[in-house]
């Protein structure tokens, strides 16, 4: 675990009821680095034709130039490249490769936030429009950066993870099940509703072998 997500680890336990929702202090030039570090060394290129090798020569001097323009809020994630791979003998699948500097960021994004199951341990005794109004706040920040086309699936998957886990918590205030699944339905749809999985960025994909 790195020193950054040491620190908001420690934040979370500290303060267990702020929100935690703006993570961009928290990523900085070193986990940059530690995230490109971990990324799979033989992975595809992306549309920038740039492999993990190449793009890590000029890393160093991309590296505080990158990190302005996600702090920002100038970065804007490139378009991604379009590739087919057999499904079987008689078709093929897509795959959307990004580049390895989206990758990057992405791999950074996710060190930097904290698991918001936890988050919803530690903070179910909240009161509940807070405690919702607060994960929406974590739901916003997900969906504005990995709400691109092509990741409905995955985003909607992220926000059925975060409503079961608040289902799961919220049953075990006060050591006792309180809610139905049908009354919490109607809570996160209608009383005090989560956000819904939106796209944020729209892409067409090139497409290159």
């Amino acid at each position: 675990m790195s020193t950054v997500e040491l620190q908001i680890a420690e934040r979370a336990r500290k303060f267990k009821g702020e929100a935690l929702h703006n993570l961009h202090h928290f990523i900085d030039a070193p986990l940059l680095q530690e995230s490109y570090k971990k990324l799979n060394k033989k992975s595809a290129k992306g549309i920038d034709g740039k492999t993990w090798l190449q793009y890590g020569l000029e890393f160093p001097e991309r590296r505080e130039s990158l990190l302005a323009e996600f702090k920002s809020g100038r970065y804007r994630a490139p378009a991604l490249r379009r590739v087919y791979i057999p499904k079987d003998k008689h078709s093929q699948r897509p795959i959307d490769i990004a580049t390895t500097e989206d990758k990057v960021l992405q791999e950074s994004v996710r060190r930097a936030i904290v698991n918001i199951s936890k988050y919803i341990k530690l903070n179910r005794h909240m009161k509940l429009r807070d405690l919702i109004a607060a994960i929406n706040i974590k739901l916003r920040g997900h969906y504005s950066y990995y709400g691109i086309t092509f990741n409905s699936k995955g985003i909607l998957l992220f926000y059925e993870q975060v409503k079961r886990s608040l289902f799961k918590w919220l049953n075990r205030r006060g050591g006792k099940r309180n809610w139905k699944w049908e009354t919490f339905i109607q809570l996160v749809n209608s009383w005090n509703p989560l956000i819904i999985p939106l796209i944020a960025h729209f892409y067409v994909p090139s497409v290159r072998n």
